[in-house]
């Protein structure tokens, strides 16, 4: 009894200081951010907005259901580009070329746990699965990057910065959108300040004069979980050259056997899914670089991904030239200086002009300001979307934080309360965006285009072992569950998608194609052909002459079949609710 008594007070007096009190300050924490994330996830999310993470969550889907790396939503420059390399592929099994795996694993990992129905019900307000796998695998990413911020800005400055670059990033708005986008941003972010940490870590050990047994596989490891990031987005590459670039200098005894070690370490994790990407469309990232040419001059939005033609290498690569030259300015003034809510960036890019006591804090925060300054050039190039900068959220406010507090501590004569005011003054602004969305009024459905019981009400009109035509196939696939082909540049071409292993079964047009400019690319643009079918005037040689309108009572979306295949004038649901204005979240 005298035992037992004795470990309680043991324990109680643990809860008044050491592991006990730390124990339940974190658990604190834990559960405020958690009911944070929930918060905003609730007035924000109504549904996956882009279109980018429909992929994803399909691409996850059909790895919990056997199909391997296989993809739904296939466009149709995709298929030329694979017929071009000799290796046609039907399209029921047609492999993705753009993305990386480590997310849809994630989601993949994610259904099978929760083992939710992917069942569209139109009752409820959100998909399940995007409510239960999708979102608490993204909120997931956005917790561990926090804390990896809070561990990276421990070591390389002290606690009271740590805490203070945890409490600015948890309440930004740029990394609590991550949490209900959808895509593998937060993931990335996590990864990167790992690796950050884990070369940290290990170049402190090589200047404490451990031997290299010590510190070489810590720059293996950081490799492994930049390869890693890689995996999990493309975007990552820029990153992950910064930090072989820091171990390179950061070591100052062997800095090439570091540098080797974090490039063996990124081989082996990234190279099996190179050789993959090489073998199948004979480029290291995939079809995923033919996203400069989006936007470009030659190919005006989705041109370039609708045309069943190869392209056109020497005009696009001068066009290239010119948009970059063109979206420098705006990738700087905009993205980046956006970036979470813009004043811890602020601080971050004076920080890079200033000097630091600490060679190994200098040298790093000079290559992450490399690696944001190769992000700007691939968002510039149309290559990245301006999202892949919230991959460096974390290292970009460790150090814009760090830098604040340079400047404060190097001005000893402040006055009393003046660093505490200023540090409360920091996080408030910070917290703005996050203040202002949470007060505005809620998101509304992504309606138009996106509506999961009307794109899966489409795709019951057609049969399981038919393609569908349309001009969001990232939608139909997701929540119909239907192979889906981008609507190609012209009508006309429609009929040529059929001898590829699945009989098309309908085409479906939505508000993405209606809302185009009416004369630069209806009448006399690239999606002329186009014009009559949205008229209700199908061409001589279009299949697909009889239709129904989209939803009920309105005209919003046209529904096209061959003709004697509709039973039902209407399709199940009613029409989706009038979506409400909400500000833009930035993914």
């Amino acid at each position: 009894m005298a035992r037992f008594e004795t470990a309680v007070q043991s324990v109680i007096s643990s809860l008044d200081q050491g592991w006990g009190r730390r124990l339940l300050a974190w658990f604190a924490a834990g559960v405020l951010l958690l009911a944070l994330i929930a918060v905003y996830a609730r007035s924000q999310f109504r549904g996956l907005r882009e279109a980018e993470a429909m992929e994803y969550a399909q691409l996850g889907r059909g790895l919990l259901e056997g199909r391997g790396f296989a993809t739904r939503c296939i466009r149709p420059a995709d298929i030329a580009f694979a017929e071009g390399r000799g290796r046609a592929h039907r399209l029921d099994a047609f492999p993705d070329m753009r993305h990386g795996p480590l997310f849809p694993a994630l989601l993949a990992l994610a259904y099978r746990a929760t083992g939710v129905s992917f069942e569209v019900k139109p009752s409820a307000a959100v998909h399940a699965p995007e409510a239960l796998a999708v979102i608490p695998v993204c909120a997931l990413g956005v917790l561990l990057a926090g804390l990896m911020t809070y561990l990276l800005a421990r070591r390389l400055f002290d606690e009271q910065v740590a805490a203070v670059c945890a409490l600015v990033y948890f309440v930004s708005r740029a990394a609590l959108s991550q949490a209900v986008s959808g895509l593998p941003t937060a993931l990335m972010s996590f990864l990167t300040a790992c690796a950050a940490w884990a070369l940290a870590r290990s170049a402190e050990a090589a200047a404490a004069g451990r031997g290299a047994g010590r510190y070489l596989p810590g720059a293996a490891l950081a490799g492994l979980l930049g390869g890693a990031a890689f995996l999990a987005g493309y975007g990552s590459l820029a990153a992950a050259a910064a930090l072989a670039v820091f171990a390179a200098l950061a070591f100052e005894e062997r800095p090439w056997a570091a540098a080797l070690a974090f490039a063996g370490g990124f081989a082996v994790a990234a190279a099996p899914w190179i050789a993959r990407t090489v073998r199948e469309t004979g480029l290291p990232l995939g079809l995923s670089t033919h996203a400069v040419f989006k936007a470009s001059g030659l190919y005006a939005e989705d041109v370039m991904a609708q045309g069943l033609s190869r392209l056109d290498g020497l005009r696009a690569a001068r066009l290239l030239r010119r948009d970059l030259l063109a979206g420098l300015p705006r990738a700087f003034e905009t993205d980046l200086r956006s970036l979470g809510s813009g004043l811890v960036v602020c601080f971050f890019l004076v920080a890079l002009f200033q000097s630091h006591e600490r060679r190994l804090v200098g040298t790093l925060r000079g290559c992450v300001g490399l690696g944001a300054a190769l992000t700007v050039l691939g968002m510039a190039a149309g290559w990245l979307p301006g999202r892949e900068l919230g991959a460096l959220l974390p290292l970009i406010t460790v150090f814009g934080v760090g830098g604040f507090f340079e400047m404060l501590r190097r001005d000893p004569a402040a006055e009393p309360g003046r660093d505490r005011v200023l540090t409360w003054a920091l996080v408030a602004l910070s917290a703005l965006g996050t203040v202002a969305a949470l007060l505005g009024p809620r998101a509304g459905i992504p309606y138009p285009p996106y509506y999961p019981p009307l794109a899966d009400a489409v795709c019951a009109l057609i049969e399981p072992d038919e393609a569908l035509c349309s001009d969001i196939p990232e939608a139909t696939a997701w929540y119909g569950n239907r192979v889906s082909v981008l609507l190609p540049r012209e009508a006309h071409t429609v009929a040529a998608l059929e001898g590829r292993g699945m009989p098309i079964g309908g085409v479906y047009l939505t508000t993405r194609s209606a809302s185009r400019p009416y004369v630069g690319a209806l009448t006399a643009g690239p999606y002329s052909s186009w014009l009559p079918v949205l008229r209700g005037q199908a061409p001589p040689d279009f299949p697909f002459t009889e239709g129904i309108a989209l939803p009920p009572g309105t005209r919003d979306q046209l529904f096209l079949t061959k003709p004697g295949r509709l039973t039902s004038p209407e399709p199940p649901p009613a029409a989706p609710p009038a979506p409400t204005p909400a500000p833009a979240d930035r993914p």
